[in-house]
């Protein structure tokens, strides 16, 4: 039983993950996309969104990193795994706090 629950959590926790690599590579090549083909008269206003935007989409590749991580909760953890399952709840917080600093200065 407890190696059925363990094989549907994996399978479970790994929809989210490759939900967050479709994220980061569809926000790289939107970012390359915009950064390569800029708008007239844009400068380095043009720059910040685009970066603006290569930080959303990681803003959200770590929300389904953090909901992966919550998936793999059902399972039981030693104290290394949890601890280390809290470096994207983190790295989402501080991202998060730059994201919208970045868009306040880029919209004005």
């Amino acid at each position: 039983m407890a190696e059925g629950l363990r094989t549907v959590f994996g399978f479970l926790a790994s929809l989210p993950d490759a939900c967050s690599v479709l994220v980061i590579l569809l926000g790289v090549i939107r970012a390359m996309v915009h950064y390569f083909r800029p708008f007239p008269g844009s400068g380095a206003m043009h720059v910040a969104a685009t970066g603006v935007r290569l930080g959303q989409s990681t803003v959200v590749a770590l929300d389904f990193q953090v909901a992966a991580n919550i998936l793999r909760f059902g399972q039981p953890h030693a104290w290394n795994d949890l601890l280390f399952s809290a470096v994207p709840f983190g790295l989402r917080s501080v991202l998060s706090y730059f994201r919208k600093y970045a868009e306040e200065t880029v919209t004005g």
